[in-house]
């Protein structure tokens, strides 16, 4: 199953509105189904990224299910460099026609490069 860091983001978005209790339903498609979303709740807590209570004997066998419960300040970090569209598309599209690929790494450190960007202009005013 490919990872889609575009769902990573609403993932994280929508744990950060919740009080603990996340409904993450609305994510569910025809195309991105429960398993998916199984998945990347995974991967999220695998990278760190959240805190999660680990409900192995729920999941589908080829990975463990897993409850996000709130975030890591890694995943704030991440969330606030990825909550502007405009920079989030910047930074995929730099990821990509660089070859570097969407690791959470690259997108990452690219999306501080253009915040520091933007704190340097703003310093320079």
């Amino acid at each position: 199953m490919k990872r889609d860091m575009d769902a990573v983001r609403s993932i994280l978005a929508m744990l950060e509105e919740s009080d603990g209790q996340p409904d993450f339903r609305p994510l569910i498609t025809s195309t991105f189904t429960v398993r998916h979303l199984s998945y990347h709740l995974y991967l999220i807590h695998d990278a760190g990224l959240a805190i999660g209570i680990e409900q192995s004997n729920l999941g589908g066998g080829d990975f463990p299910f897993v409850l996000l419960t709130h975030l890591t300040n890694a995943g704030h970090d991440f969330l606030e460099a990825a909550r502007n569209d405009s920079q989030w598309n910047k930074a995929k599209e730099a990821a990509l026609s660089s070859g570097a690929g969407l690791t959470l790494n690259i997108l990452t450190q690219t999306l501080g490069i253009f915040a520091m960007g933007a704190v340097d202009s703003w310093l320079r005013r």
